[in-house]
């Protein structure tokens, strides 16, 4: 029975898989989207966020609740682009404009891979991938057109409240501010009304645009393909949304509606209550969900919808000292517990295989995944696709694998461990932690299990409030003399066994601990040091001031 079994697997894999070719691939790279920051992940039993659109994708599609990231942002866009840990790609990009970091050269990113598949990439919102030569901005790195910013966050409205502090933090008698605001190659005052309008209002404006300019270019080429990677503003902050978002949600007395075009903290000191972020942070989480309702409303009106892999992720948790929220999971943004590395995340249009449709994939699944699947969906051999450029040193291998077998057939072992970062990893259904987590303490990312209020009118725990219970780890971290070891996994359910990191079972399990010891020392000795950046040629805020009149942040070197 066993051998009959054994030869009769491959045929149902093939028929129950059913991978499309080359199909349009729209994916939409949230910023700080905790895993109860939308609607379909909400188990707070709180006021829910309103995102009907994207609920209604997540259902119908495959909803991925074990999607690992890194804690902040621009390792996390490394990893997607380059489909590497941060380990082997070795420069995060991020640290703010001025900052000589960047995704090095040798890689062959993403839209570069597809390029070479008769795709057609754009690429929309936060880059934070490096910004101080031209080489290093989207429009050099394979995407045939970018619109939005460089760094790591903007005024959602002016586009500027960036400052270019490192290495430069002499600004000298100019003041170093300015406008992060790039279309293409040339900064963004060509858009109309740019620096008046609401930034999604814009992204999502381009975006419908791409998708009609698509659908042209098919009927004169059918073969012609679309990447878009929308990597969204929402909803890191400052916390700014118009204001008919904010009146999707019941104001109280003790939460009036403010002004929501102000700063989180701005708005909270006007309305004299802790609850007013959050309400304005579901709001922006609701003016998300209607750019992507606009833009899979043109995709199906162009008839492009059906051929099309939509794809959602955030770039890590939510940012639970900014009112985001990633309960059940423990700690957010900045932290290195399952609410920071572990972000919400689906597949969804027409091409997911009815059997798969409305189920949760429980396995692990690593955004580095995203490059090596679309490669192969796009077909395209991924390591070769993505291999080192012509005339650069080496690099090394993919960490990311395709996965859409996996996934549509709820093979929960396909993948079977994922490298968080330096003394974290999750192998099988454990985790171990020989390095601080982060978020000790009960003030900023913080370390516990953080709810919204329960109604509207309850204060949301914040800096000054409590923000869960107190335990040993809170108060001490994780290190190789005393480690932590949690069962976050399973396949039952989205969360399963302990997905909460309540329960260290280090000392009950000192074999499973010594191997995964070695495994993860195995792991950390290939790290992969990059070229040296270029030297700081000359102060970044005077450059720029030069350059662009003060006007605007941009490549200085």
């Amino acid at each position: 029975m066993s051998q009959l079994l054994l030869l009769l697997l491959p045929v149902v894999w093939e028929i129950v898989s059913s991978a499309p070719v080359r199909p349009h691939v729209v994916l939409f790279f949230g910023d700080d989207v905790g895993t109860s920051d939308i609607g379909y992940g909400n188990s707070n039993g709180t006021t829910q966020p309103l995102t009907p659109t994207i609920d209604s994708l997540a259902q119908q599609g495959v909803r991925l609740s074990a999607h690992y990231v890194f804690n902040w942002c621009a390792p996390s866009r490394g990893m997607l682009m380059t489909g590497r840990y941060v380990l082997h790609y070795g420069s995060t990009g991020g640290g703010g404009m001025g900052n000589m970091n960047g995704l090095p050269l040798n890689f062959t990113l993403l839209p570069e891979a597809l390029n070479k598949a008769g795709y057609n990439s754009s690429f929309i919102g936060k880059w934070h991938l490096g910004d101080n030569r031209m080489a290093l901005t989207p429009f050099a790195r394979g995407f045939s057109t970018a619109l939005g910013y460089l760094s790591g966050q903007t005024d959602y409205y002016t586009k500027g409240g960036v400052r270019a502090s490192w290495p430069d933090s002499n600004t000298s008698a100019k003041e170093c501010y300015g406008a992060d605001w790039w279309h293409d190659d040339h900064p963004g005052f060509d858009i109309s009304e740019w620096n008046q309008t609401y930034s999604l209002y814009i992204y999502t404006q381009r975006a419908v645009q791409i998708v009609n300019e698509q659908a042209s270019a098919n009927k004169k080429d059918p073969s012609s393909r679309l990447f878009m990677y929308f990597a969204t503003q929402n909803i890191h902050d400052p916390h700014q949304v118009p204001q008919r978002f904010v009146d999707l949600y019941t104001p109280t007395k003790d939460c009036p509606a403010g002004n929501s075009t102000q700063n989180e903290a701005a708005l909270r000191e006007e309305a004299g209550c802790a609850c007013c972020g959050r309400r304005v942070l579901m709001a922006m989480a609701s003016a998300l969900d209607e750019a992507i309702a606009n833009v899979t409303a043109a995709l199906k009106t162009n008839g492009l919808w059906n051929n099309t892999l939509l794809l959602f992720a955030s770039d890590n948790g939510g940012n639970v000292a900014d009112d985001g929220s990633n309960f059940p999971l423990r700690g957010g943004k900045f932290s290195n517990w399952e609410g920071g590395v572990r972000s919400p995340a689906f597949l969804a249009g027409p091409l997911i295989p009815q059997a798969a449709r409305g189920k949760w994939y429980n396995g692990i699944f690593s955004v580095t995944d995203w490059s090596a699947t679309i490669c192969e969906l796009a077909g395209l051999n991924p390591e070769a696709a993505m291999a080192a450029k012509p005339m650069y040193q080496p690099v090394p291998d993919l960490d990311g694998m395709p996965m859409w077998d996996a996934v549509m057939n709820m093979n929960m072992t396909a993948r079977s461990e994922v490298y968080i970062t330096q003394g974290i990893m999750r192998i099988g259904e454990y985790k171990i932690i020989v390095n601080n987590p982060g978020g000790r303490g009960l003030i900023g990312t913080g370390g516990g299990w953080i709810r919204p209020a329960t109604n509207m009118t309850d204060p949301y725990p914040n800096r000054n409030t409590v923000q869960g219970p107190i335990d040993e780890f809170l108060l001490r971290g994780c290190n190789k003399s005393d480690p932590c070891l949690f069962h976050v996994g399973g396949e039952a359910l989205p969360w399963d066994n302990d997905a909460r990191e309540a329960n260290n079972l280090a000392t009950e399990m000192p074999e499973l601990l010594a191997s995964m010891l070695k495994r993860l020392d195995a792991m950390e000795a290939t790290k992969w040091t990059p070229p040296t950046p270029p030297e700081n040629t000359g102060k970044c805020c005077d450059t720029m001031f030069e350059k662009y009149n003060g006007l605007i942040f941009g490549p200085w070197q």
